[in-house]
């Protein structure tokens, strides 16, 4: 997959290369708490808008089909 921009000044697109029936993604701040959550359904792009204090962040997503991934992203 491919994630742009990276750093981002809040607008975050991830590109998955496969279209999922659902992808759940969890925003969580460098020291662990969650941020935000979203929920998409039959997408192979998943937008994300980081609307929180610059830093480092975690992406975790999770597909249907069980795969799972984390992206580190730095907020500017």
């Amino acid at each position: 997959f491919k994630v742009f921009p990276n750093p981002t000044s809040g607008n975050l697109s991830i590109h998955l290369g496969y279209n999922y029936n659902s992808i759940k993604a969890e925003l969580f701040s460098i020291d662990g708490k969650l941020v935000d959550s979203y929920i998409f359904n039959n997408s192979s792009v998943v937008d994300l808008l980081i609307d929180n204090p610059a830093g480092y962040y975690f992406i975790n997503l999770q597909a249907s089909d069980s795969k799972k991934a984390v992206i580190k992203v730095l907020k500017k």
